[in-house]
């Protein structure tokens, strides 16, 4: 990696936040641009990093403490796809996506008689204001 992890428990809980390894866009940051959200997290971690990643978290948990990762390499779906593969690395059972959309309700639209119903602006001649 281009930057170290040292992976070291210094209080009972262990945070990994994890923006991704897109160099360019963190080198660019580094010498005084501005890169973009895209530019710098912009990154699919590979299955080899994931397993080396649930070693360091293994690694933290066994210190004593708890745990607590956070994929925000946030492109495209990225995030969900490498924690999907993480908890399945650390032996967690990720949820049923199918079943967890068949249960999405999105919030009721607007009706359209709660539309109808709203008081209408009127110009200064009487007539309805569009």
């Amino acid at each position: 990696p281009w930057q170290p992890l040292i992976p070291e428990a210094t209080t009972e809980v262990a945070v990994l936040r994890l923006h991704g390894r897109n160099v360019k866009g963190w080198q660019a940051q580094m010498r005084g641009r501005q890169p973009s959200v895209a530019e710098k997290y912009d990154y699919l971690y590979s299955s080899e990093e994931l397993d080396a990643l649930a070693e360091t978290a293994r690694t933290l948990e066994g210190a004593g403490g708890s745990v607590y990762i956070a994929f925000n390499n946030n492109n495209r779906d990225y995030p969900v796809r490498n924690g999907l593969a993480f908890r399945k690395l650390l032996g967690q059972v990720p949820p049923d996506l199918e079943k967890l959309k068949a249960e999405y309700q999105p919030p009721p639209k607007p009706s359209a008689t709660r539309a109808a119903s709203r008081p209408r602006r009127m110009s200064r001649s009487g007539s309805e204001a569009s």
